[in-house]
């Protein structure tokens, strides 16, 4: 038996505690996550998470979006370290709904997670069913997704047992 790690605190979410809104965006709670609205166009702009207290290492951050406005190639989400302003790893969109993963190493503890608005005003995003978790473990994760245990390689909750 192994026990999977999900780092993010909220991680389906449920509140918008905890996620602060950057540039000329609002966000809100949908019935599925956080739904957030580029208000005057452009970049720079969407919602970020901290997580100050994770330890360096190496991680796999998953998430599922719906990104009707952003094109390919377009930014949706970033992982910054908490003291440099250091970007450690971004995401691209490539496809306009679906799960997204990606793979970064943490130097130092603390980082942040952003989830970037699309440029055009009015643009829409939504993000829901957020997973960090240690690399070591992701390849258990990724399993129980491929046996039909779990519907994405995520699960809301601090653990998840196989």
């Amino acid at each position: 038996m192994s026990v999977v790690h999900n780092l993010v605190p909220n991680p389906m979410p449920v509140s918008t505690t905890g996620w602060v809104q950057f540039g000329g965006c609002e966000y809100r709670l949908t019935d599925r996550g956080i739904h957030v609205t580029n208000l005057g166009g452009g970049t720079g702009k969407g919602i970020e998470y901290k997580l100050l207290t994770l330890p360096a290492g190496d991680y796999v951050y998953g998430f599922r979006a719906d990104v009707p406005d952003h094109g390919n190639g377009d930014q949706l989400s970033l992982i910054k370290s908490p003291t440099g302003e250091t970007y450690l790893r971004a995401v691209y969109c490539t496809h306009q709904s679906g799960f997204y993963t990606a793979s970064f190493t943490l130097p130092e503890p603390g980082c942040k997670i952003l989830c970037v608005a699309p440029k055009k005003q009015g643009g829409e995003m939504s993000v829901s069913d957020l997973i960090l978790t240690p690399a070591s473990e992701w390849p258990t994760v990724q399993a129980l997704h491929e046996s039909g245990a779990l519907p994405y390689p995520y699960f809301n909750g601090a653990t998840c047992t196989s």
